[in-house]
């Protein structure tokens, strides 16, 4: 077996077996156990030429990966399409997403398909739950809104390339080592659309109601701690966005997002100029 280093890394690849039917963490295990017993371990099915297993799988939390560059990732099942024509829509989700570059978007490394199982490799990016970290560092509800303002550009990124989100719950926003606020998810609801597991009604003027949803969620949630409370204009301009008629709403995510980030920067102008005069 190739191995690196054979006490940490673990080359896998499924050599066109279906990787939903391999237990990996049991090989994982067994191999630990034959090492430790008879110093050899047994070959995993191979996966890729690239991504080696490192210590501690989690399947819930995806695999632990790196190639021989040392750049680490966590590798994913995507749910299997029921169909050739399913599995042609999400393989053209996914090279529409991993085209795309953007600071608030999470990062996919590399991409495949086994046996009909679509697989991802995520960039390793420690983070946190949004919502987690709004309780113990927001304090003024301009600052919650600047926070938010990258994953909307996010959401307008996926629109421009004819991407849909289609569960932006607060889960779905997260806070990364660079402190940036990024948006998450985008290829497993994809992938669980296409099984019926999701229901098939994602679209733009959905992800914008959600999206004013999670920030007026997010407003309510640290209400006790804001030093004042929020705007009219901002509130008018939330409600918008989750109308119950699309009609109603604003033109699109990034017309939203050009208003909010407007007004805020008209309120550091006349913040500015207050300080100026008092001086």
């Amino acid at each position: 077996m190739e191995s690196e280093d054979s006490s940490t890394r673990l080359i896998i690849d499924f050599d066109g077996r279906e990787p939903g039917g391999l237990d990996l963490e049991g090989l994982w295990m067994r191999n630990r156990l034959l090492e430790r017993i008879f110093g050899e371990v047994e070959p995993l099915p191979r996966f890729g030429q690239r991504w080696r297993l490192c210590e501690g799988v989690d399947p819930a939390a995806g695999l632990p990966v790196e190639d021989d560059a040392g750049t680490r990732g966590t590798l994913h099942f995507l749910a299997k399409p029921p169909t050739s024509l399913h599995a042609s829509r999400l393989a053209a989700a996914i090279e529409a997403y991993v085209a795309i570059e953007h600071d608030h978007l999470e990062h996919v490394l590399d991409f495949g398909e086994v046996s009909g199982r679509p697989w991802i490799v995520r960039a390793e990016a420690p983070a946190r739950l949004m919502r987690e970290w709004l309780h113990e560092s927001v304090s003024s509800w301009s600052q919650l809104l600047e926070r938010f303002l990258g994953p909307c550009r996010a959401v307008a990124k996926l629109h421009a390339h004819g991407l849909v989100h289609g569960e932006l719950i607060p889960d779905a926003f997260v806070i990364d080592a660079q402190g940036r606020a990024c948006l998450r998810g985008t290829l497993d609801v994809a992938a669980q659309r296409l099984l019926g597991r999701r229901p098939d009604k994602a679209s733009p003027s959905g992800d914008q109601a959600d999206l004013c949803m999670a920030i007026h969620g997010a407003l309510l949630a640290v209400e006790n701690v804001l030093e004042c409370e929020p705007p009219q204009w901002l509130l008018d301009a939330l409600e918008r966005g989750f109308t119950e008629h699309p009609r109603e709403q604003w033109p699109s995510v990034e017309a939203l997002a050009d208003h909010l980030e407007h007004r805020l920067r008209m309120r550091s102008r006349l913040t500015l100029l207050r300080g100026g005069a008092a001086a």
